[in-house]
């Protein structure tokens, strides 16, 4: 019975992290969080150049070259407006 609990919770930790790990923050003028799962249809190649890992952005110019520009050619199918993304 103890490893079949131990199990239960090692599959529930697993899972809560993964999917955790799916959804970044990044503060600013309002929070823009960036679902990694919505972003998995364009291909990892789309926001990553060799081993994919998280993107880091430190400033706004990185946030609108790596994301603004890209929904800009998405052509009407992505968030281009300031409070589209930033929610306060």
């Amino acid at each position: 019975m103890k490893t079949l609990l131990l199990g239960v919770l090692v599959l529930f930790a697993g899972v809560t992290f993964a999917s955790a790990a799916d959804v970044y923050t990044y503060e600013g003028m309002g929070t823009v969080t960036f679902n990694h799962k919505s972003h998995m249809s364009l291909g990892c190649a789309s926001c990553h150049e060799g081993k994919p890992e998280r993107i880091v952005i430190e400033n706004k110019e990185q946030g609108h070259t790596n994301c603004l520009d890209c929904h800009k050619e998405q052509g009407g199918n992505a968030p281009t407006k300031c409070n589209e993304c930033h929610i306060k």
